[in-house]
């Protein structure tokens, strides 16, 4: 097909030539539409006569003897419409006034007669809005730079770096949601236009800017955990540890396989322990061997750590004379596993004298049982160290105060501690003098409580004296008993039926009553032939018959 204009090859139904550019008109079979040419009139001819000469016109003259063109007598009629009447033969055919479609960019073209078919020519294009127009290069560079700085400000947002790229990510993500929207309502005001020569350009800006927004956003979720891992090593390098451990932990470090959480306990206690706070490090080195099981290589740092600490906290609370925390310090430290042979000598020589100091504050202040159990507990733990031979002389006094005290309150309780002195510590006055004490004399003490039959009225203790039968006849004659009497212990009944004798010798006495006048009596038991009441005069402490509920009367 060609050009009806240039005669230049054209696509069949083409609308436009692309040689010259101008307008095509394409007639359905059966129609016909006229020709132009270079010639200045026009002559339609039929196969008699010619029909009518044209006046001058661009348009090409049409041949009588041209076969492609139809009758025009024939096609005349129907060309005119329904309005249209036959022309007289020989009439003018006058060509239809030249038109063109606006804007199309294209010269005018003959309009075609009535009843030809015509294309529809391209819609124009719209106009954009000038909100879809392209903006300034400096508001699309400060707008971009606006954008890095608002997220950059978010970084400070957060508790801690994680927490601030959180923010980041949120922020790009709602950037670029507007941005989304923002090219949505452009590309509705006509951006995408084919009137806006830099739609592509607009197009590729926004869809990159979004594309970076939200990878930007992706990547920051991301590296969350790993920035929790680098802002903790951060707080670690400024001993802030609690807020390190918090850190490790939002990363996904957790017990008992953390190297880095274990070496931050240490660390910690470390710390603590150099600022001389000992109890709380010994805490943070505590939970470390407690839930960090599995830290490979960190356990023998934390126990030697642990056993300095205590170490340096008994030290502590000897230069502060406070003797009792230290022997508790060093104990703790000599129980530790990880306390060697020298461990033991060193640590032990300063547990002794820790020791050996609170038994002397204790001697002083009297508390003397507290003292004995201090001394011997240096005897017991560390016989070679020098303490043991200093304090022979201030246990000796210990055990003395001890003796007493124990002699006060319930007298038979103080015969061991007199016993103990009096055997081990005989080189000393406390030990000689407990030794006296144990063979002394004692003294023996009663009340009857039925009346006396008369005044004065005595009671004897005799030795050796008891009866054969069950009534109650003396082992021994008149003579013999009188003479025990008159040089046996003698006591004067009071008038309240109680009496005291002076100390007498240790051994057992048989318990007698009377005067010259009315005799004497005693109660004896008829089964064994034994005097009822019996006192056994022993170390250290009186004897006290008690209540005696005999009768005194002559007659018995």
């Amino acid at each position: 097909m060609t050009c009806m204009h240039c005669g230049a090859p054209i696509l069949a139904n083409a609308p436009f030539c692309d040689q010259c550019g101008k307008q095509q008109i394409h007639q359905p079979e059966g129609s016909i539409v006229p020709t132009p040419s270079t010639t200045t009139g026009q002559t339609i001819s039929t196969d008699s006569s010619s029909v009518a000469t044209q006046p001058e016109h661009p348009a090409a003259n049409v041949s009588a003897t041209d076969s492609t063109l139809p009758d025009m007598a024939a096609i005349a009629p129907q060309a005119a419409g329904n309005n249209a009447t036959s022309a007289p033969v020989g009439a003018p055919v006058v060509p239809p006034p030249m038109t063109s479609f606006p804007g199309s960019g294209h010269p005018p073209a003959y309009t075609p007669y009535p009843g030809a078919y015509l294309p529809t020519p391209p819609p124009e294009p719209r106009e954009p809005h000038k909100i879809a127009r392209p903006l300034p290069r400096w508001i699309f560079l400060g707008g971009i730079a606006l954008i890095i700085a608002a997220l950059a400000a978010l970084q400070f947002t957060g508790s801690d770096w994680a927490d601030g790229t959180l923010h980041i990510a949120l922020g790009a993500i709602s950037v670029g949601a507007l941005l989304i929207l923002a090219t949505v309502i452009r590309t509705a005001a006509g951006m995408s236009s084919l009137a806006n020569p830099t739609r592509v350009r607009q197009y590729v800006s926004a869809i990159l800017l979004i594309v970076v927004l939200f990878m930007s956003s992706g990547v920051a979720l991301l590296i969350r955990p790993m920035l929790h891992i680098a802002q903790a090593g951060n707080l670690e390098s400024q001993q802030q540890w609690a807020l390190a451990i918090k850190e490790y932990q939002l990363g996904g470090e957790k017990a008992p396989t953390s190297l880095n959480l274990a070496r931050v306990y240490i660390e910690w206690g470390e710390a603590l322990s150099k600022a001389q706070q000992y109890e709380q490090g010994i805490s943070k080195f505590n939970t470390m061997l407690s839930y960090y099981t599995q830290a490979t290589g960190l356990q023998d740092r934390a126990w030697q750590d642990e056993l300095n600490a205590y170490i340096d906290w008994g030290r502590q609370a000897m230069n502060q004379q406070d003797y009792a925390a230290a022997s508790q310090h060093f104990d703790t430290a000599l129980n530790l596993a990880n306390c060697d042979s020298a461990c033991k000598n060193n640590v032990g020589g300063l547990d002794a004298t820790a020791y050996y100091n609170v038994a002397e504050a204790a001697l002083a202040s009297k508390s003397y049982e507290s003292a004995v159990n201090t001394f011997k507990s240096i005897q017991s733990k560390f016989p070679n160290a020098p303490e043991v031979k200093q304090m022979h002389g201030d246990l000796a006094r210990a055990l003395s105060g001890k003796g007493k005290q124990e002699k006060s309150q319930l007298c038979t309780s103080a015969i061991p501690t007199y016993k103990e002195l009096a055997n081990n510590f005989k080189d000393t006055p406390e030990g000689r003098q407990a030794g006296k004490d144990l063979t002394s004399p004692q003294p023996v003490k009663g009340r009857f409580t039925r009346p006396r039959p008369g005044d004065p009225f005595f009671v004897v203790l005799m030795q050796g004296f008891a009866v054969v039968d069950d009534q109650g006849t003396p082992n021994m004659s008149n003579a013999e008993f009188f003479q025990r009497l008159d040089s046996a212990p003698k006591a004067t009944v009071n008038a309240n039926g109680s009496f005291t004798f002076p100390p007498v010798k240790q051994g057992t006495y048989q318990l007698v009553w009377g005067n010259d006048s009315i005799g004497y009596g005693y109660y004896f038991n008829p089964t064994t032939h034994k005097i009822a009441y019996e006192a056994a005069v022993g170390q250290l402490c009186s004897y006290d018959f008690g209540s005696l509920a005999a009768d005194l009367t002559p007659d018995n």
